[in-house]
């Protein structure tokens, strides 16, 4: 088991570890205790970035319809109580989604390329699954001149 030197210093022990880690690489996943050292926990660890991925797209539909939610619910009821409710039910989603998206970067930055296109077809899959295609209508207000 890999550890960090004790002292300070001790930077011929720190040099001896990252020759060793060249010897025999192994990709650390978001902690240190995940050693991908084998060819199932590289896939499981796959598996688990591209569930957060889609997990990333399954919170932004759902802030999406809490916020629509909301919205219908203030017009018809603006009661203070309604009001804080749903703004605490979109705070607590908003900052799940963005926990979920520093774990994400974190994963980005072990430079590990699987790891990422399975993180990026996780957000894919999930936009595809939850996406609504919405039209837009636009109104303009003609001057009366």
């Amino acid at each position: 088991e890999r550890q960090l030197p004790n002292e300070p210093l001790d930077l011929l022990q720190l040099h001896r570890q990252r020759l060793q880690d060249h010897i025999n690489p192994c990709l650390t996943y978001l902690v240190p205790a995940w050693l991908l050292d084998s060819a199932g926990r590289f896939q499981g660890a796959m598996v688990f970035s591209f569930l957060l991925g889609f997990l990333m797209e399954v919170l932004s539909a759902l802030r999406n319809v809490a916020t629509r939610h909301f919205q219908t619910v203030l017009s018809q009821r603006p009661r203070s109580m309604t009001i804080i409710c749903h703004h605490s039910v979109l705070t607590v989603i908003y900052a799940l989604q963005n926990t979920l998206g520093y774990i994400l970067m974190f994963m980005a930055m072990s430079f590990s390329v699987e790891i990422l296109l399975s993180a990026v077809f996780g957000f894919v899959v999930g936009h595809w699954f939850f996406f609504e295609m919405v039209p837009t209508t636009t109104t303009t207000k003609q001057r009366s001149t």
